[in-house]
């Protein structure tokens, strides 16, 4: 569509001055076959319907049916006079071998308006090939300095928009940036504390294990103490028994020694669940851990320091 084309066009030619525009379309429009060419209609002298054309070159009789090619062409240079009579048209040429061309119009009123145009087109034509006065080469040299001038104006101009613009977008990917590491920031904070939570609840957890761990390896001892000294009571109860009896036993009781007890070792009790080595080992890890989460937390609060800072210097040049 030619709507859209023109859209293409108009975003071609942004920036662009009235008078720029002007002169660029004047410069398209003046290639055309058709352009400043006046049509009126006519008649020969055998009462066939012709076009004569009047524009900036001089004068050019066309077909009914073709406005574009000239079927005779009169130029300014080579026209003598232009006169009319009542609805008769005569234009005379320099050449004296061509016959004078005689035409007619349908009213009065189209004669004078022809003559009217064939004489400013023609002292144009004239004024055109006479060199400029000084007050007119003034004034050219004038519009092009001027000309020279508004061009560097608008490209300043345009360089300081698109200068702003790329500052403007600067300005919102770092605070996009700044969103970002204050978000990241917060989940830090949040991941330190919980961390600190869940230390302190593992501390305990262990602690509590341990204490429960000693506490039951102390009473296995214990357990295991008063099983040692079970055979020992007994063998002391039956030696009293015999004691009290009259007749001699006919068996003696064999001696109570070491070997009647049972040695329990460690891994019988249960030995040690949690050693103080791991709980060394424990606390180290857990340190580290810390210690890794409070360097992480550091850099981020260094980054969204620098980025407040570069924020900062950006308002202050769009200001």
């Amino acid at each position: 569509m030619w709507e859209e084309r023109i859209k293409e066009w108009y975003a071609d030619h942004r920036g662009m001055s009235r008078d720029e525009a002007e002169m660029e379309y004047l410069k398209i429009a003046q290639d055309l076959e058709m352009y400043g060419v006046n049509y009126f209609q006519i008649k020969n002298k055998r009462n066939t319907d012709l076009w004569l054309g009047v524009d900036a070159s001089g004068l050019n009789v066309y077909e009914r049916d073709n406005k574009l090619t000239p079927k005779i062409t009169f130029p300014w240079s080579e026209v003598k006079n232009i006169s009319f009579k009542d609805k008769k048209f005569t234009i005379k040429p320099l050449d004296k071998k061509t016959s004078d061309f005689v035409f007619t119009a349908p009213k009065l009123r189209i004669n004078k308006l022809v003559l009217e145009l064939c004489v400013g087109n023609h002292e144009l034509f004239m004024r055109r090939r006479r060199p400029d006065s000084m007050e007119i080469q003034q004034m050219k040299t004038h519009a092009r300095e001027e000309k020279v001038r508004r061009q560097q104006d608008r490209a300043r101009l345009a360089k300081e928009k698109q200068l702003k613009e790329e500052a403007i977008r600067e300005k919102e990917d770092m605070e996009r940036k700044y969103l970002l590491l204050q978000d990241d920031v917060r989940k830090a904070q949040e991941e330190l504390a919980w961390f600190d939570l869940s230390l302190v609840f593992t501390v305990k957890s262990w602690s509590k294990f341990y204490t429960i761990t000693v506490i039951t390896h102390l009473r296995n001892i214990e357990y295991v103490t008063s099983i040692k000294q079970i055979p020992v009571c007994l063998c002391h109860c039956n030696l009293l028994k015999i004691k009290d009896t009259s007749h001699t036993p006919s068996y003696q009781l064999p001696e109570l020694t070491s070997d009647i007890t049972t040695d329990l070792t460690d891994a019988e009790l249960g030995g040690d669940l949690f050693g103080v080595g791991d709980m060394d080992q424990l606390s180290l890890e857990i340190e580290k851990e810390r210690v890794e989460y409070m360097e992480k937390s550091k850099h981020l609060q260094d980054q969204l320091r620098e980025l407040k800072t570069e924020i900062e210097v950006l308002k202050s040049r769009g200001k």
